[in-house]
């Protein structure tokens, strides 16, 4: 149920940032696959989706405050439809990080682990 609100949360907030199309092709091509990810982690029971899912999470966080630094200025522009996708942009990229400790804790529940031997055997099953 919780990795239902993950997922439900982060589409919800990638949806309301890209009322302005200011933030970029790679912001939304990031947090698109991010939301894939997620429903294929959802009906998945196994190490593998998660351990994906945890890996994008991590390149939106890195991409999220990049686009941000760059194209955030821009978005000031565009009026209430540009202050709704900075502050669910910004509410997203605070709430990711609390959202891969919650995927860590499933990823342990499912079986996997982050070091290398574990890592490798999801990988492979």
């Amino acid at each position: 149920m919780l990795l239902l609100v993950v997922v439900f949360t982060q589409t919800c907030l990638f949806i309301c940032s890209m009322l302005s199309p200011k933030l970029g092709l790679s912001f939304f091509g990031s947090n698109f696959v991010l939301s894939i990810v997620g429903i294929w982690m959802l009906e998945s029971r196994r190490p593998r989706p998660a351990l994906l899912y945890l890996a994008v999470l991590l390149f939106t966080i890195i991409n999220d405050a990049t686009s941000l630094s760059f194209f955030g200025a821009l978005l000031y522009d565009d009026g209430f439809a540009g202050m709704v996708s900075l502050g669910s942009c910004l509410l997203s990229l605070f709430v990711k990080p609390l959202l891969s400790v919650i995927l860590y804790q499933e990823i342990s529940k499912r079986g996997g682990t982050l070091n290398i031997k574990g890592f490798h055997k999801a990988m492979r099953g």
